[in-house]
């Protein structure tokens, strides 16, 4: 047979070559081309059988029309640019309609035929049936899955201990109860399970939602369903419940793929005060006996963090409570000069500062003013800071003037440490003349506001207490007289004179000097507001948004005109009870009797009151203008608003508080002309 030539009656059939045409119909792959818009002009029956077509079926349509919805988009986005691009497709998996609409997986290889121009003429595309590769895929990919599951399991179990110490300095790091419950929740639910609740426990073991990292927990009302009844078990045996299924679908639904349920009761001191509930994704860790130990450890710390910043709050607020009964002292009472103050403790923070303030009398018609600021912060700096209040005093009633006060002060720093350093302003007003004399130990200048302006007071400046004066050396010796200065500045009608700690400037990222020129700028602004409303004003503009270390005084002095009144209000209740204070000792320099005093200014509130609740409510920027003026036995006053009034609920017209206002003064006239206008008159006794 050797040497026999094909096609002899010698070859075997099997090996009788096959017609080029016969290969292309029945070739184990299937085989079209396509014009380059995607349109099928041949096609091999391989590829027809695959689909459970007709040629004619086929011959015509456009390949993507064979693909599912989701490979059209896939070819429109992907396949066809990238064969434009290269020229050429290998291995891209693809599924096609197959028989009865089902999806046939196949591998594509296509190549982008063109003519001599360069010009796309013809794409020819191989296809490969992926159907059982895409099966034995599967299959490794879920046998991968549960593989990483394990090992995912496995390293959670690991990772226990370094999760815990990651936890413990997560919430040491924390300032109060509030922040370290937001950590505890958002640490545990976020990295560790899915999502995570805490359940607060009080006295005497009613349960409730506390803080939760998702959405809102289901409430207290819930207690009989899968969530409560495991809180309520929790509380009652004080042992971790542990549930794999759960039957309540809005607890499910917290988690993505999640129905496992833990409660832990936090029991610390022998009381348990909180349960913290935790929901497990299929991802993370599975609440199984083995991870017993590991929760309850969790609970414990969480348990012993929580109590520590509840203790540590209760303490804080017990020394706040001493902080400000030293600080309460109370403010000369003359109506030729207005003192109001604000303290507020430091944001940052949980242990008191040595922020202090105070106003006395210092002899006839003479009255002292001071603010400080003890460096540091805690029992320590708040019991110097009362030490120094009181040695101010004792200091400035001997009549020495502020620059032999700091003196005073240097020689009692000097035998007590935690006043080292500490910065003063002191300032003592003269009732009659109006002439204030002030000092600085290294505290931050006064503003002075006079006639709409501010300046800053430079003068009558000097290190702070204790500090090295004049090169001599720190201590008794360094206090010699005329080693400390102090300047004066006339105060007149309506003048303000602000003091401050540098809590209400000081800024991290912000220079101190445009701190304080924003607080001269802002006091200017609001100047014509009662002395009180200007402290709320400067304190809650420079402090809005701010976090800060540092506690905060501010002091406004006002000294009162004898002659006309003018005051400026915000729809504020706060600034209602400031005009009263104001008017009042304005009323009190016109030397009327006090039974008109007091007419008038219930009067004035009640028409400032009208206004605010008629005339600006809900107006940004909306203002009421006071004006009062003694007019030979008459006191006159205007309380003006631009808004727009409106009727109360009740359909009369002004209310009840002008019929207040009509008995209370002999005149009242009420004119509304673009806004509105009340005009109040009543004959009073005493001097004109």
């Amino acid at each position: 047979m050797a040497g026999a030539r094909p096609n002899s009656p010698g070859v075997h059939p099997a090996l009788q070559p096959d017609s080029s045409e016969d290969l292309f119909e029945h070739a184990p792959c299937g085989y079209l081309t396509t014009l380059p818009d995607g349109s099928i002009i041949r096609v091999n029956q391989t590829f027809l059988t695959w689909l459970g077509r007709s040629r004619d079926d086929v011959l015509g349509l456009r390949f993507v029309d064979l693909l599912t919805d989701g490979g059209r988009i896939y070819h429109e986005t992907h396949l066809r640019p990238l064969l434009e691009m290269q020229g050429h497709l290998r291995q891209i998996a693809v599924d096609l309609v197959g028989p009865g609409g089902g999806r046939l997986a196949v591998l594509l290889n296509a190549v982008l035929h063109r003519d001599s121009e360069g010009q796309p003429v013809a794409v020819r595309t191989t296809v490969f049936d992926a159907s059982e590769r895409q099966h034995y895929e599967r299959e490794l990919l879920r046998e991968r899955r549960a593989a990483e599951d394990a090992a995912a399991t496995a390293r959670a179990l690991h990772e226990h201990s370094s999760f815990l110490a990651r936890l413990s300095r997560c919430l040491d790091e924390a300032d109060g109860w509030d922040e370290r419950a937001a950590r505890l929740v958002e640490l545990v639910g976020g990295e560790l399970v899915g999502a995570a609740e805490l359940w607060d426990v009080d006295a005497v073991g009613r349960v409730r939602p506390t803080v939760n990292n998702g959405s809102p927990g289901p409430g207290a009302e819930s207690l009989s369903g899968d969530v409560g009844s495991a809180v309520r078990a929790a509380v009652d045996t004080g042992e971790p419940v542990l549930r794999g299924e759960l039957s309540t679908p809005t607890t499910v639904d917290r988690v993505d793929g999640g129905a496992a349920l833990a409660a832990l009761p936090m029991t610390v001191r022998g009381r348990t005060s909180g349960v913290l509930v935790l929901w497990a994704r299929h991802d993370r860790l599975r609440f199984t006996p083995e991870v017993r130990p590991f929760l309850t450890e969790l609970a414990g710390r969480a348990a012993l963090s929580l109590d520590n910043a509840r203790l540590y709050e209760r303490e804080r607020s017990t020394a706040l409570t001493l902080q400000r009964s030293l600080l309460a002292g109370a403010v000369p009472d003359d109506p030729r000069l207005r003192i109001a103050a604000a303290y507020r403790p430091a944001v940052e923070g949980l242990e008191v500062g040595g922020d202090w303030h105070d106003a006395f009398t210092v002899g006839p018609n003479r009255i002292g003013v001071v603010v400080g600021d003890v460096v540091g912060r805690g029992i320590a700096a708040a019991a110097a800071m009362g030490q120094l209040r009181s040695a101010t005093r004792a200091v400035a009633t001997s009549g020495v003037g502020p620059a032999r006060v700091l003196e005073g002060l240097d020689q009692f720093v000097a035998h007590l440490d935690a006043g080292q350093m500490t910065t003063v302003a002191y300032v003592e007003i003269d009732l009659d003349s109006g002439r204030a004399t002030y000092a600085c130990a290294g505290h931050p200048p006064p503003v002075l506001v006079h006639e709409g302006t501010s300046r800053l007071l430079w003068d009558g400046r000097s290190p702070p207490l204790g500090a090295h004066i004049g090169g001599a050396p720190r201590g008794p010796a360094s206090s010699e007289p005329g080693c400390r200065t102090d300047a004066t500045v006339d105060l007149s009608a309506d003048d303000r004179l602000v003091l401050y700690t540098d809590g209400l400037v000081e800024r991290r990222r912000s220079p101190l000097q445009r701190s304080i020129d924003r607080l001269a700028a802002l006091a200017a602004r609001e100047a014509d507001l009662p002395v009180a409303s200007l402290v709320d004003a400067l304190t809650a503009e420079l402090l809005a948004g701010v976090v800060t270390p540092d506690d905060v005084c501010v002091v406004a002095i006002g000294r009162i005109a004898t002659g006309p009144f003018h005051r400026r209000l915000r729809p504020l209740v706060s600034d209602l009870r400031a005009l009263r204070a104001d008017l009042q000792a304005w009323l009190c320099l016109q030397d009327p009797d006090r039974t008109s005093v007091d007419a008038l200014v219930l009067a004035a509130n009640e028409a400032a009151a009208n206004a605010i609740e008629h005339g600006i409510r809900g107006e940004p920027g909306g203002t009421v203008t006071v004006r009062a003026e003694r007019a030979g036995d008459e006191i006159r006053i205007d309380v003006v608003d631009e808004g727009t009034w409106r009727a109360p609920e009740d359909g009369r017209f002004g209310g009840r508080g002008l019929t207040i206002v009509g008995r209370l003064v002999d005149h009242l006239e009420v004119h509304r002309d673009g806004g509105t206008r009340v005009h109040m008159r009543r004959r009073v006794g005493g001097p004109a």
